[in-house]
């Protein structure tokens, strides 16, 4: 074979690499994980003052994987208050697949995560965390009429 042809070679090769490499960083970048993470305060008027304020955290996964959610965590005035996990009930991680929309809700006198009577759902952040660690915070929406 000349040199030519192992020139045509080596540039179809390096050229059929790039490609190969871009598509990669494509398809691997599509594909990442996607958290929506959603915190509503509101108030249920069923129940006697101190503990009918709330918090419903919505989860919503928008990649094209499931996901497994491990804990949530309620941070007021800097200082986390309370961490459980996501799943309450079972003190499990909960697996999430590809679109659904999972929620929790979060009270003061919740067994799984007892927060300090100072602590204020309308002033509180929230943030969930997979299983990988990655941590998401949530957008917070008042639902309640009382500011």
């Amino acid at each position: 074979m000349r040199t030519e042809q192992f020139l045509w070679i080596t540039l179809f090769a390096l050229a059929f690499t790039a490609l190969c490499l871009a598509f990669s960083w494509y398809v691997s970048g599509r594909d990442r994980h996607r958290l929506r993470v959603v915190s509503r305060f509101n108030f249920n008027p069923g129940r006697r003052w101190g503990s009918q304020a709330f918090l419903r955290v919505t989860v919503q996964n928008n990649s094209r994987t499931p996901m497994t959610i491990s804990k949530v965590r309620v941070v007021f005035a800097g200082k986390v208050c309370g961490e459980r996990f996501f799943d309450g009930h079972r003190g499990a991680p909960l697996r999430v697949g590809a679109g659904e929309e999972v929620s929790t809700i979060v009270e003061k006198n919740d067994r799984s995560m007892p927060l300090p009577e100072a602590t204020d759902f309308s002033r509180s952040k929230v943030f969930v965390t997979d299983v990988l660690g990655k941590v998401y915070g949530a957008t917070y929406i008042n639902e309640s009429n009382y500011y």
